[in-house]
């Protein structure tokens, strides 16, 4: 198929270096695009839900929360992690429909700043070491990370966000699972409220 749009070939020698230079990538602090691609404002929401859960099985132990500094500071920076992890691969995932909607269309991922290859990078990256992490808070809240991982990314991002309006329902299932994370570092008995 062949176009009927004239292009002027002299445009390139002509132009000035303003005009040209508008047209490339614009450059962004890495702070900001870190922050951009991991969804700081979700992994911060998240964190409190984790707090919650944390503060709630110290208090129904009765733990003094000084003992326990090793598990909050390692179960903290690892959801941090998963949190970030799953924001990235959402991004990465999305970049298609984030293009053509206002709010998302000038994320790192959608605008080039963030390549794929870097961002599956820097995801898997965080969520390596993340699950580390809350494996060495303790086995059962590496097992909630990577469960709440897994439920974010895979049913929620890849399998229902396109396909269903109860997709939000599916999503709450990941969004359930800081509180469990933060319990999970303090105490692996999940049932000590019940008695």
């Amino acid at each position: 198929m062949r176009s009927n749009v004239k292009v002027n070939k002299t445009m390139d020698k002509a132009a000035p270096a303003s005009a040209t230079a508008s047209l490339s990538i614009p450059r962004q602090r890495t702070s900001k695009v870190i922050a951009e691609t991991v969804k700081t404002g979700i992994v911060k929401s998240n964190l409190i839900a984790m707090f919650a859960g944390m503060a709630l099985a110290l208090y129904a132990n009765q733990l003094n929360p000084l003992i326990m500094i090793p598990e909050i500071v390692l179960a903290t920076i690892g959801s941090a992690f998963v949190i970030g992890a799953a924001g990235t691969f959402n991004n990465l995932y999305d970049r298609d429909i984030d293009r053509i909607m206002e709010r998302t269309k000038n994320r790192p991922t959608v605008t080039g700043v963030m390549s794929l290859r870097n961002g599956l990078i820097f995801g898997s990256a965080l969520a390596i070491l993340g699950l580390i992490s809350l494996f060495f808070a303790s086995p059962l809240a590496g097992l909630f990370g990577f469960l709440g991982l897994f439920l974010y990314v895979i049913p929620y991002t890849m399998w229902t966000k396109r396909r269903t309006i109860y997709n939000t329902e599916i999503g709450s299932l990941s969004g359930a699972v800081p509180p469990l994370i933060g319990w999970a570092a303090i105490s692996s008995d999940m049932m000590s409220l019940v008695s």
